[in-house]
């Protein structure tokens, strides 16, 4: 996992590595994807990208700072 700040957004990169390939993207969304998606896009008016490579998935998250604070 990395981040870094740039202007007013952070930014979380997580990679995952070491698992059985990946063919494709799973057909359909579990709760906690849904739930993680909902949090990110609405809750910190963030976005949340994945990226479902053959050695594992990717997600990219980033959020505005000011939804950050208190």
């Amino acid at each position: 996992m990395t981040w870094r700040r740039k202007g007013d957004k952070l930014t979380l990169h997580w990679v995952e590595r070491g698992g059985p390939r990946i063919e494709s993207a799973p057909a359909s969304e579990g709760f906690g994807s849904r739930l993680a998606e909902n949090a990110i896009t609405h809750q910190f008016q963030g976005t949340l990208d994945y990226e479902w490579l053959p050695s594992g998935l990717a997600v990219t998250i980033a959020l505005p700072l000011e939804s950050l604070t208190p």
